[in-house]
């Protein structure tokens, strides 16, 4: 059955880093709402379970200049997108929300966690197991922030379909993912598929996607080597590019 998928580009926008969370909480609901219509359009079958994806760091702190790719926030911060997502896909029932990643400080423990929600309830949280300037050198010669790792994967079933996700780094090498899984899906900053680079271990048997602000794609691995699904539309809100694909 075919997949309709938004990517939601907004890390690439100018300033998005400095907004104020709440204002990118209303960007999310805006483009979420907005993908909705656009799957109504381009799908006969409704109720299938849609996917909707952002990049890393697409809910990370305010940027105050440091060294590092994204600032921490608090978890009463990321609580607060965790409750927008259960609120939007219990709006949107068929809806599979996976927005990109969220950098965490509690005290003095530092994490990248990526989260999915379905139906209004969590089906994974992400912790990205290999930093990469999660905490700068500084911060870690005084401990005041400490990289905590995770383990670098999850999976479960939506819907029938088996997921897995990682975050960038996590994704290559020989990847964390255990075993296939029929939908892999990768936020990442950096990692993308592209020409001259491949990097990600792709785990799918049936659509890998990439969520990366300069390599995004959905390709398609039931066939050997695995195609590109070129983007079916595209438009921008409230600034936000948003990319759509039927796989």
């Amino acid at each position: 059955m075919p997949a309709f998928i938004a990517f939601w580009n907004c890390t690439l926008v100018d300033g998005w880093q400095r907004k104020r969370f709440d204002e990118r909480l209303t960007a999310l609901a805006s483009a979420v709402f907005t993908a909705e219509v656009e799957m109504r359009m381009r799908m006969t079958n409704i109720n299938s379970t849609w996917i909707f994806v952002a990049s890393e760091y697409a809910f990370a702190g305010v940027d105050r200049d440091a060294p590092k790719p994204a600032e921490h926030v608090s978890t009463e911060t990321e609580r607060e997108l965790l409750n927008e997502m259960a609120r939007l896909t219990r709006d949107y029932r068929n809806l599979l929300l996976a927005p990109g990643s969220i950098p965490v400080r509690d005290e003095n423990l530092a994490r990248n966690s990526a989260h999915a929600y379905f139906g209004g309830h969590p089906v994974w949280r992400v912790d990205k197991c290999v930093g990469v300037g999660e905490v700068t050198p500084q911060e870690a010669a005084t401990r005041t922030l400490i990289f905590r790792p995770g383990l670098g994967y999850a999976s479960a079933e939506v819907d029938n379909v088996r997921y897995g996700a990682e975050i960038c780094r996590d994704s290559t090498g020989s990847g964390t993912l255990p075993g296939p899984v029929q939908r892999h899906i990768v936020v990442g900053q950096g990692v993308g598929v592209g020409p001259g680079k491949d990097y990600i271990c792709n785990k799918a048997t049936e659509l890998l996607i990439v969520a990366d602000p300069g390599a995004f794609g959905v390709y398609n691995c039931s066939t050997r080597p695995k195609t590109p699904i070129r983007s079916c539309g595209n438009e921008t809100v409230l600034g936000c590019k948003l990319h759509y694909f039927v796989a």
